[in-house]
């Protein structure tokens, strides 16, 4: 109690507080419960009853003075290259493939990529490396970017998908969502 000038200070503020309080408290239990009379206006207009039911009457009109924005795809569309009959080019492609054949040496054959299947990736913790999950014929793998294993090299690692090369061809093999 280093200054008793603020502690009666502090103690007069709180006693007109509490004193407000109970004079608002007695005001309002000892009114009459009489309101006081509003004077009587004289209103130029009839007041309609309220139909909930009723439809609104619109005052908003639409101002239409702007250009169809599909306008353009009711166009037809001019192409600007020249049709041609299926048949001249399957008789162009025909005469055209022996030759093809000859200058590359050998066919390629279309591989199947079917024994390969990505089933996710995973990322450490510590070395913050990602790792894709896969299954090559039957067998689990783990592989990092840049890693191969069984002739399969994984090239990159998209997380939804992965580059993987095997015997010189590379190809992108999306997450398989199936359960075994």
């Amino acid at each position: 109690m280093k200054n008793k000038a603020s502690v009666y200070f502090l103690g007069l503020i709180v006693a007109v507080v509490w004193g407000l309080i109970i004079y608002r408290i007695v005001a309002a239990v000892n009114n009459d419960d009489e309101l006081p009379v509003m004077p009587k206006t004289s209103a130029n207009y009839p007041k309609e009853p309220l139909n909930d039911y009723e439809a609104i009457k619109d005052t908003v009109s639409l101002k239409l003075n702007y250009r169809d924005p599909f306008a353009m795809a009711k166009a037809p569309i001019k192409k600007d290259t020249a049709q041609i009959p299926v048949r001249q080019i399957i008789s162009s492609t025909t005469r055209l493939s022996p030759l093809i054949h000859q200058a590359s040496g050998t066919r390629k054959q279309a591989m199947n990529w079917g024994f390969i299947r990505y089933s996710g990736y995973i990322r450490n913790p510590h070395t913050k490396k990602l790792y894709a999950l896969m299954t090559v014929s039957g067998k689990s793998l783990m592989l990092s970017e840049g890693e191969s294993s069984g002739g399969v090299k994984l090239l990159k690692n998209l997380k939804d998908s992965i580059q993987i090369s095997y015997q010189h061809l590379t190809h992108y093999i999306p997450t398989s969502n199936e359960t075994p």
